[in-house]
């Protein structure tokens, strides 16, 4: 808290020659951090003279020795605290009002300031000021409240506009008129917000205002955004005052205005109010209608019934462009939320939204028959007031606008739309998606080659692709195996597709991913053609010339063993094929990424009990373990750390150590190697050097639990799978691992200092507890740590001691030696990483927020005064 009033005291002291206007953001963010602990905090800051320390700074303004951003950060942060104070006893604003009351009309002259910054801070403590009654009494008073209130409109600024416009809704959320129904005796006195509202209502005529600027086409762009920006904010609040203001000023009976507008800012923003209208309005026709729900007991649906009926239609009626078909599309991705809120008949309403974006889908891939309207019988069929795109001639202009071939890239936008709202759909609405023919136009898409090439129509439609054969499977919907069938042959046919870039190669493997991961779908692939002809694609792919392509192959196969939800085609479709081949063939590949690629997919096929078992009956980890060792000398760091993350896979998930360490490997895999692992400019890869020797240490330990008083093949008595060599070391000290550890305790990187930090630690507590105890205190007058004093001799298994008549012993005991001589709690300090706000915070002191030309106890020594 020292500090915290320091940084407080200092604030009217702050250098005007701060270049950096942002250090005044992270000064206000600082102490908005601690203002918004609550009232206790605030009290704190009353206690420290808060209010005098900001009346410093607005006075200061005046002598011209600060600039307007202290004076804008002393106004914001009195706003955070008003926030934040008792509302119920107010101390902060009693005390503002009764001994400060220049602050206050300091407050409301600056919100008439030149500067964007002044304004905007002004407005924003003017927001928590009306919330006290005394607070909303004194604005009304000010006879400046409906100028304040009227910057939702003027302003220059957006900011300002938006600060205005919460303003407006904070008053309108405090004040009473617009919530008699729910009136209580509890209900607070809002006697002054009520006369405040009914003010600015009258004097700024404020109801019709809204209207004209937001629903008038002849207005400015600019203001009408403004108004929206207004409607948005009462919408977004979720209260009921701020519906109830809507109602009595009908904001909203021409929103179908704006969505036929001109200007796409337009009917964008108001696509945005309709979607949180649509989010949790409990009514939202009554919105949109003066007379509001005609069926109390189901107004949602007949809210969806009024905006396919008003909203959509009405947009499709055009031959002049894409742009409003878009929207509508987009009107019914909004309206999607509603259709969760549905009571009764929720998959007959998304059963309708998906009839009429396919609808929609046939016009705009021409897959339709547009000169045969009996095609669309289902539509009349299920929803009967389609046919008013017949009766009114919506229907001979959609196909006069879908017929000509100019804006091309508009009716792509439209498809890309189309799409997305069906995936929305169909993830929402399972049902719905199951009764439609969607998939069968979605799969056309794929072999229409002016479509996919769009990697954005691609992805849309490949996503949609698993939901909707998933959904359909699981509803018993596929009658036949066309579908599949189509769906497996435009997958084979775009993967072959040479004009297909790596970005649309990796949505293919990712949907084939999807497929040959689920139950049935992955089980019907295995065993049908398609399996054959999809693993030729790949074998294809992977001597792809470019590199992406080949990456993106072998990523998709070490993905397919490393699934979670995979629950076995996918794995046995690698095994089945021989498919791993691939993967070991591009361990030499040309290009670095593939071969970390490579090396990635074989640690997780080593993972897979599966892919283990194949790499085993082919005796093929022989053959990727000599190399390992051999690719450390890879000129890209990220190929060396995948190198060593392999190392160590092979160790700790298989225990094969000795494959690695092994005779044929000592040329390649010795001490002088490993130190210049542990030596490499990458320090990941130094990292990974710390765990492949830890796991190197674990390795030994087990067989020197297992196997003890065996010989190795050193010793003509061979223990196949050990590490030790014979009774004298082991592979961890043959390569040097405990010096390289303890050497690692110094190295530059605080990462690398953490990673043997904590191997070290866990290795002392481990030989504490294999060293005989009455030993351990007789190293070099060294005493083991505290944990070690509390176990018994007796406690620990007798097989887990180190046999005396061992020479192994001593390493041990040299290792615990030099692992005691390390200063545990400084190497802890240097690797403690602090977060940089924090870390700039610490070095906040007066000195560095105060002028230059200051002298505080005659020192005038303050040269890091720009760089709070």
């Amino acid at each position: 808290m020292e500090k915290l009033q320091n940084v407080v005291k200092s604030l009217p002291h702050m250098s005007k020659d701060i270049v950096d206007d942002t250090i005044h953001e992270k000064v206000l963010s600082y102490l908005s951090e601690y203002a918004s602990q609550g009232p206790k905090t605030v009290a704190k800051f009353i206690e420290w003279n808060i209010l005098d320390i900001i009346r410093s700074c607005i006075v200061r303004v005046h002598e011209n020795v600060q600039d307007y951003r202290i004076m804008a950060l002393s106004i914001r942060f009195l706003a955070r605290l008003l926030a934040n104070d008792d509302r119920y006893n107010a101390p902060l604003f009693s005390q503002l009002y009764t001994n400060y009351i220049a602050i206050l009309y300091f407050i409301l002259d600056n919100v008439f300031n030149e500067e964007a910054l002044m304004r905007f801070s002004c407005i924003e403590a003017l927001e928590q000021i009306v919330i006290y009654n005394l607070g909303a009494k004194w604005f009304l008073e000010s006879n400046k409240s409906h100028q304040i209130v009227a910057k939702c409109f003027d302003d220059s600024s957006t900011y300002v506009t938006v600060a205005a416009s919460k303003l407006l809704l904070t008053i309108i959320n405090n004040c009473s008129l617009f919530a008699k129904l729910s009136l209580t005796a509890n209900w607070k006195n809002t006697e002054s917000q009520d006369a405040l509202m009914d003010s600015l209502i009258t004097s700024l005529d404020l109801f019709n205002k809204i209207n004209q600027f937001a629903f008038d086409s002849s207005v400015d762009i600019r203001r009408r955004l403004e108004a929206l920006q207004i409607i948005w904010e009462l919408v977004n609040s979720r209260t009921n005052n701020a519906i109830e203001f809507i109602k009595q000023g009908h904001l909203l009976n021409k929103l179908n205005v704006l969505l036929t507008d001109p200007d796409r800012n337009i009917r964008a923003r108001a696509n945005d109010i309709l979607c949180i209208v649509l989010d949790w309005v409990p009514d939202p026709i009554s919105l949109f209608k003066r007379s509001g729900s005609l069926d109390t007991k189901d107004s949602v649906t007949e809210t969806l019934n009024y905006i396919i009926n008003d909203f959509i239609f009405p947009l499709w009626n055009t031959d002049s462009s894409f742009e409003m078909i878009t929207m509508a599309v987009n009107v019914l991705e909004s309206s999607i939320k509603l259709v969760e809120r549905v009571s009764k008949g929720k998959i007959i309403i998304a059963s309708v939204f998906m009839d009429l974006l396919i609808f929609l889908l046939g016009f705009a891939t021409n897959q339709q028959n547009i000169e045969n309207p009996e095609k669309f019988e289902y539509l009349r069929h299920n929803y009967v007031h389609f046919e008013v795109i017949f009766e009114n001639g919506t229907f001979e202009k959609l196909k006069k606008l879908f017929q000509t071939k100019r804006n091309f890239a508009g009716r792509k936008l439209l498809i890309l739309n189309i799409l997305h709202t069906i995936r929305v759909i169909s993830q929402k609405n399972a049902a719905a998606v199951a009764n439609t023919s969607s998939i069968c136009m979605i799969l056309d898409i794929f072999f229409m080659s002016e479509f996919n090439t769009d990697q954005r129509i691609m992805k849309e439609a490949l996503s949609i692709i698993p939901v909707v054969l998933f959904t359909k499977i699981d509803y018993n919907k596929i009658t036949d195996q066309e579908i599949v069938n189509k769906t497996l042959q435009a997958i084979q046919f775009l993967a072959l597709d040479s004009k297909i870039e790596c970005r649309g190669m990796v949505l293919l493997l990712e949907t084939m991913e999807k497929l040959l991961c689920a139950n049935v779908m992955g089980t019907y692939i295995l065993y049908s053609k398609y399996a054959k002809e999809w693993a030729d694609v790949l074998i294809f792919r992977a001597c792809d010339l470019r590199w992406d392509i080949r990456d993106s192959i072998l990523e998709f196969i070490g993905g397919l063993f490393d699934k979670p939800s995979n629950v076995g085609s996918g794995v046995n479709f690698i095994i089945k094929f021989d498919l791993l081949n691939i993967v070991l063939a591009k361990i030499n590949d040309e290009e670095p990424y593939v071969r970390a690629s490579c090396l990635k997919a074989i640690k997780t096929i080593i993972r897979n009990p599966k892919g283990w078992q194949y790499i085993i009956s082919g005796q093929m980890q022989d053959d990727v373990a000599l190399k390992l060792p051999f690719m450390m000398r890879d000129s890209e760091a990220f190929v060396r750390r995948a190198v060593m993350e392999l190392m160590t896979c092979l160790i700790v998930e298989r225990e094969c150590g000795t494959i690695l360490l092994d005779d044929r490997n000592a040329e390649i895999m010795n001490p002088k190697i490993m130190n210049k692992i542990m030596d490499d400019p990458d320090f990941y890869v130094r990292i990974n050097g710390c765990q492949f020797l830890a796991s190197v240490w674990d390795h030994c330990e087990q067989d020197r639990l297992n196997y003890g008083q065996k010989k190795t093949k050193h010793n003509k008595d061979i223990s196949g799978s050990s590490l030790l060599i014979g009774q004298d070391s082991s592979w961890f000290y043959w390569l040097d691992g405990d010096k390289l550890l303890l050497a690692a305790a110094e190295d530059s990187s605080r990462l690398v200092r953490s990673e043997v930090l904590a191997t070290l630690k866990r290795l002392k507590h481990y030989l504490e507890r294999i060293i005989p105890y009455r030993e351990l205190p007789t190293i070099r007058g060294l005493l083991p740590s505290p944990f070690a004093t509390i176990i018994s001799y007796s406690q620990i298994p007798h097989k887990q001691l180190i046999d005396e008549s061992t020479s192994l012993k001593q390493k041990y005991y040299n290792f615990y030696q030099n692992i005691c001589v390390i200063d545990f709690e400084r190497l802890e300090a240097t690797i403690d990483v602090e977060h940089l706000y924090k870390e700039a915070l610490e070095s906040v002191t007066t000195k560095m927020m105060t002028e230059t030309d200051m002298i505080e106890d005659e020192n005038d020594d303050y040269a890091m005064d720009c760089y709070f």
